[in-house]
């Protein structure tokens, strides 16, 4: 009959116990590399949420007044739907804010100071060229949100508070 050594791993010629402790701390480094890599891939995917959120459809996102002639513009329509108790129209004096919200078309959330002109409400239809400021203090803030479905050639104002 012939007499068996000790087991050995075939791989490092080690004996089966050495074997098992190699084994264990390969499993145990392997281990910590897997979850140091998921931690990473959470944070890449927390990161990646939070900066899609921000443009997601529905929150406000802040515009620079001055990037569009288009916010003026949506300004002077808001100030030529302002008639109501007034004997002359006011006018966009200086654009100092601007929001847009994506919906069901874009709310443009523009606020404005206004001033006083010399175009009687009863004579003319307004325009920012045919009623220039009278001067250049400003009458009051202005904050007002638009609505505008350009595909369809709709536009509102939706809401307007000065003070």
């Amino acid at each position: 009959m012939i007499k068996r050594k000790k087991s050995l791993c075939p791989q490092q010629s080690l004996p089966l116990a050495e074997t098992r402790t190699v084994v264990a701390y390969e499993f145990e480094a392997l281990r910590r590399v897997t979850m140091a890599r998921m931690a990473v891939s959470i944070a890449l995917l927390v990161t990646a949420l939070i900066a899609v959120s921000l443009a997601i459809p529905g929150g406000w996102s802040t515009k620079e007044p001055s990037s569009s002639p288009k916010y003026k513009e949506l300004a002077h329509f808001v100030v030529a739907q302002r008639v109501e108790g007034l004997q002359k129209y006011d006018t966009v004096l200086k654009l100092t804010k601007v929001e847009t919200q994506i919906v069901a078309g874009v709310n443009y959330r523009l606020t404005f100071t206004i001033t006083t002109t010399d175009c009687i409400i009863a004579e003319v239809e307004y325009n920012a060229e045919r009623c220039p400021p009278k001067n250049n203090q400003a009458k009051a803030t202005c904050t007002a949100v638009v609505y505008e479905r350009p595909w369809e050639n709709v536009r509102s104002l939706t809401s307007l508070r000065c003070a």
